[in-house]
């Protein structure tokens, strides 16, 4: 089945349908995100943009990040009552439930970064191979569990396999940022058909991990609807103190307990399923059990390691909850949320030295970012997926050993060299320049590295390089921005500036100073989105899913080049604005 997943732009349609056609049924333990991509399947559409305007009327987005608000615009282009149904959606579809059952504090119905990443909002989806060969046999089609795509899962719980998150050829992440996850359908864009093939899973799964992942679809799939269970921490605690953990009266002997989880889980399995146990900071991993009838937010996934290891099986822990349960409420918690694979054709010189161009570009990359093989895919898929398809498994073999040679020696040079001892202080530093950058009201300027450098009080002598400043160095390139990303916040700023005033659209892009094709395409897309133009422009953006690292709305649009660069050609070209989800864009605005 060949069907397009690259979320390039496209024709889009002037408003989305009022009412789907059709929505595919929920399968057994199906993700809502595995629906969505059986629908684009379904519906032939060319490209997956076109199925986030049918099925959200939005831009596209990543597919494990569906809150509240996402769930809700689907549910209105379904049969029947929107909010009954976005509530089944969220019950039956999606990871939910588990925050609606472990939510350890009444004070609100927010969703935290860190409760959104215990979920599977860190866009990682899983796989089991075995699964997905079952799955097409019994119900004609391969789906996503939910089960298998919470971060505490690290094997599949019916086949005992590890599960995958990339693709076993060329490594490539099997859900890509902005887009559906079409790979256990389509296939990778190396080739690798997931359906058609088994494979070695490598290292075999540990009784530990298998009896997590037991206990992790029990309870996922036993949670009744609607319920929470406020006196979590509370059952918890007193179930560890009836197993022996006790400290003078009624009190956890907490030291005592995380040893014991240690030497359950090990700390390397621990280390890769909780954040704040991999920093170091295990020393108040077990404090909430400490205030014993208070609510204290506790990450999702150290409740459930908790409640694994003190209770025998997830029914038994969905049993303990009921019986302290206090009465049910409406559910008020915000829903969050792969050229074919040949071998490299004969070429000419100048082809071959066109892809080592495009490998050492990206070795590069990997060398001065301090990126792996694997984070290449993340940061910098378009180029990964166009070496894959021009080069095949060789250009991607060849860069993969490029990288660890080049590796290897940088670690040796780096052994020679040790961190400048001001290197946390300048890292901060660093952080506070991006801040007050980002919100300075004044005109914006382009955050780049040299930028953050030059406007921090601190002054190095020498530049932040990577070996010795690495905290400062990783710093400035979290902060810095793209090209645009930085023309998204100076339209608004010019948008801003001429507020309550109808203008012609070019008097917005002139007045911004900056390239006039590029700043148009932009502007169109800003007022296709309905971006609110308020300070701080950054949070405004980030709330339309505008990032830093914004690739713009034309990503594959290739623009004159500017400056000292620019070649003049003597032709004149009238502007065309691009398509996008929206009605007719006026050349004039009320701002």
């Amino acid at each position: 089945m060949k069907t397009s997943s690259f979320n390039a732009p496209g024709t889009w349609k002037t408003a989305p349908p009022t009412t789907l056609p059709f929505f595919p049924s929920s399968l057994p333990d199906e993700l809502l995100g595995s629906r969505c991509s059986r629908f684009h399947i379904q519906r032939g559409n060319q490209k997956t943009r076109e199925t986030y305007f049918e099925l959200f009327g939005s831009a596209p987005f990543q597919i494990s990040n569906l809150f509240a608000s996402r769930i809700h615009a689907l549910a209105s282009r379904l049969p029947g009552d929107t909010h009954s149904t976005a509530r089944r959606l969220t019950h039956e579809s999606t990871l939910i439930p588990l925050v609606t059952l472990l939510k350890t504090s009444g004070r609100g119905t927010g969703m935290r970064i860190a409760d959104r990443k215990s979920i599977g909002e860190d866009g990682a989806t899983k796989v089991c191979i075995d699964c997905i060969n079952e799955d097409a046999q019994q119900y004609g089609t391969p789906y996503l569990h939910r089960s298998h795509n919470l971060p505490i899962a690290t094997v599949c719980w019916k086949h005992e396999t590890k599960l995958l998150n990339r693709c076993p050829a060329c490594s490539c992440p099997i859900e890509l940022p902005n887009d559906l996850v079409l790979a256990p359908w389509a296939g990778c864009v190396c080739g690798f058909q997931y359906s058609e093939r088994r494979i070695t899973q490598g290292d075999s799964a540990s009784p530990v991990e298998i009896e997590l992942a037991k206990f992790v679809h029990e309870v996922l799939n036993g949670i009744p609807e609607d319920f929470i269970a406020k006196r979590i921490a509370s059952i918890i605690h007193d179930e560890a103190i009836a197993q022996g953990f006790r400290w003078g009266a009624d009190k956890v002997a907490r030291r005592k307990l995380l040893k014991a989880l240690e030497d359950h889980y090990t700390p390397k399995l621990l280390s890769s399923i909780d954040p704040a146990y991999s920093k170091g900071r295990a020393s108040e991993w077990l404090n909430f059990m400490g205030h014993h009838g208070q609510a204290h937010e506790v990450p999702i996934a150290r409740i459930l390691l908790l409640a694994n290891f003190i209770f025998s099986d997830g029914i038994s822990f969905l049993n303990a909850l009921n019986s302290a349960k206090e009465p049910s409420a409406p559910s008020a918690a915000k829903i969050i949320s792969a050229s074919s694979n040949r071998d490299l054709q004969s070429q000419d010189k100048a082809e071959a030295n066109a892809l080592d161009i495009k490998i050492y570009k990206l070795v590069d990359r990997s060398s001065s970012q301090g990126l792996s093989f694997e984070q290449l895919w993340d940061r910098y898929s378009g180029e990964m997926k166009k070496l894959a398809r021009h080069g095949g498994p060789a250009a991607l073999q060849k860069l993969r050993l490029t990288i660890e040679i080049r590796s290897v020696i940088s670690e040796k040079k780096a052994s020679r060299r040790a961190a400048h001892p001001k290197d946390a202080e300048w890292a901060e530093q660093i952080r506070m320049t991006a801040t007050r950058l980002y919100n300075d009201p004044g005109i914006p300027v382009r955050v780049t590295m040299s930028a953050l450098v030059r406007k921090t009080q601190f002054r190095p002598e020498t530049w932040p390089t990577a070996s010795s400043f690495p905290l400062t160095r990783a710093q400035c390139e979290e902060s810095q921005e793209t090209r645009s990303h930085f023309y998204a916040r100076r339209i608004m700023w010019a948008m801003s500036k001429h507020a309550g005033s109808t203008v012609p659209r070019s008097a917005i892009t002139e007045y911004s100073g900056l390239e006039h094709h590029r700043a148009n395409d932009v502007y169109h897309y800003l007022t296709s989105i309905n971006v609110i133009v308020a300070l701080p422009f950054i949070s405004h953006l980030e709330a339309k899913g505008i990032y830093r690292d914004w690739s713009g709305p034309c990503p594959d649009k290739v623009y004159k080049k500017t400056g000292r660069h620019y070649v003049k050609t003597g032709k004149r070209v009238a502007y065309v604005a691009p398509t996008f989800p929206s009605t007719a864009l006026p050349d004039e605005q009320t701002l």
